[in-house]
């Protein structure tokens, strides 16, 4: 009876996400494409015919496209082979199938850690099945990040299945699936090189970061397309200048250091600096405390987010956090931890029920009510992982992969522990 409401309640959780995906694709793309595509299907455009999407073509050939066409490319160089693919097909169809890619990623996500996480839980959780049905609804519905990265469908799903990777790679210990994963991550450099400096620190994971070097240095190689290397990376970094001129890039509509320091009347090259020092400080803080791949790649996650922020919609990076829900830990640290992921979930219900305001000035109230969000789930995160046991290595990761490969998804609803290395 237990084995049949856990498997009702983990295809129950599939149905929901399946169908409100369905229906914000339906109510909430008009035009039946997500927003950022249009600008990763000209850049894949012009990369078939040699040119690179950081000159005025770019802008010319998207604009005569696209009604919506506005932005200049600012994705980094090696970012520019992952969006070969789009103009294969039409922009609809691509939006469509990102969708789905987007979909399988948070279940995904949400299979892998209700298996792999075995740090003990209580016995209300003790089905993988319904710690899958948590992370996975949560995920898919309740958490605001995953929505508005849904609708405007930016490249977070790509870097959240590059933590993925890496984190399946720590735990086999595989420098390649380290440095593949770190270098998924580097599409938004804060958060692949907050990630690579902390593989770099630690001796275990230090060839990982190594890996990563290598295989961005191959991609971006390969996005170049035989282009001047340095020319390439002084355009990239022209265009990256003009970010934060566009209003929804301003630094008081992203959580963080960033909108504090809007709010307190810094300039932004000054907010930028000291969030690159006070981020590899806490980095390095960070690596004497976590040695558990999911805590240290989440974790070392959240720093980027507060210090050197990009988009609200990046928080579905820590979408693996909520499986840090069912650990046993003090009654405090759950609580600190509720409530931030409460913030950081709902903090547009929060704006709407306690302030009225324009567009423009919701987003900041929004940034400013996911910036305590982090800090508290920072805080109460680390102290959840540091009262666990130590995390298992490569011998669990290649029992998991046994059960997989012999049970397939019945290895969901198995009551049989992850053994320790």
């Amino acid at each position: 009876m237990t084995r049949r409401i856990d498997r009702f309640l983990a295809l129950g959780a599939l149905a929901a996400v399946a169908f409100y995906w369905l229906w914000v694709e339906r109510t909430y793309l008009p035009n039946r494409w997500v927003a950022d595509l249009q600008y990763w299907w000209i850049a894949g455009d012009l990369w078939w015919e040699g040119m690179t999407p950081y000159g005025d073509s770019y802008l010319a050939r998207g604009q005569a496209a696209f009604a919506t066409f506005i932005y200049p490319f600012f994705y980094p160089p090696w970012s520019i082979p992952f969006m070969a693919g789009f103009p294969l097909v039409e922009p609809a169809l691509a939006s469509r199938l990102l969708l789905c890619f987007n979909l399988i990623v948070v279940i995904a996500t949400a299979c892998y850690l209700s298996i792999v996480v075995s740090w003990p839980s209580s016995r209300l959780w003790q089905s993988a099945a319904r710690r899958f049905a948590l992370i996975v609804v949560f995920g898919g519905i309740f958490y605001f990040p995953s929505v508005v990265a849904t609708m405007f469908g930016s490249l977070q799903f790509m870097l959240l299945a590059g933590l993925l990777v890496w984190i399946h790679g720590a735990r086999r210990e595989s420098v390649l699936l380290q440095g593949i994963g770190i270098a998924i991550l580097m599409l938004k450099p804060q958060y692949g090189a907050a990630l690579g400096l902390c593989c770099f620190i630690m001796p275990r994971y230090r060839m990982g970061a190594i890996a990563s070097g290598g295989v961005v240095a191959l991609l971006f190689i390969l996005g170049g397309g035989g282009q001047d290397p340095i020319g390439l990376m002084l355009d990239w970094v022209a265009n990256t200048a003009d970010y934060a001129s566009f209003s929804p890039n301003a630094a008081d509509r992203a959580a963080g250091l960033g909108w504090i320091g809007a709010w307190i009347g810094y300039e932004p090259g000054v907010i930028e600096t000291a969030g690159f020092i006070l981020s590899a400080a806490a980095v390095f803080a960070l690596t004497t405390r976590l040695r558990e791949p999911v805590a240290l790649g989440c974790m070392t996650l959240v720093i980027a987010t507060f210090f050197y922020a990009g988009q609200f919609a990046d928080f579905v990076l820590l979408i693996p956090l909520v499986s840090m829900l069912v650990l046993p830990a003090p009654l405090w640290s759950r609580a600190i931890f509720a409530c931030g992921l409460f913030l950081l979930a709902q903090s547009h219900w929060v704006s709407a029920t306690f302030w009225q305001a324009s567009f423009q000035e919701d987003l900041r109230i929004i940034a400013g009510i996911q910036t305590p969000g982090l800090i508290l789930a920072f805080f109460g995160a680390s102290s959840i992982a540091a009262a666990q046991p130590a995390a298992p290595g490569r011998a669990a990761a290649a029992s998991l992969w046994r059960r997989l490969r012999a049970d397939g998804p019945r290895a969901l609803f198995s009551q049989e522990p992850v053994p320790r290395a």
